[in-house]
């Protein structure tokens, strides 16, 4: 299996669970979850991508913002 060398745009953390934003160089996003297990970054959605990550920012602002 091969890994594509993603740009990372942005990352979150809610908890121990670690996203990031990222972009494959033919300019597809998508939003990857770390994995502790396998130790290494997993695609977790490639769908409606933007949506997705403004509703998990979301979440982590009102984490970090609450305790």
């Amino acid at each position: 299996m091969f890994d594509i060398e993603y740009t990372v745009i942005e990352e979150i953390s809610i908890g121990n669970t670690k996203m990031r934003l990222v972009v494959s160089p033919k300019g597809h996003q998508a939003i990857q979850l770390w994995s502790s297990l396998s130790d290494r970054w997993n695609v977790m959605t490639k769908s409606k991508v933007e949506e997705s990550w403004n509703s998990w920012k979301l979440l982590s602002e009102r984490i970090e913002k609450n305790g």
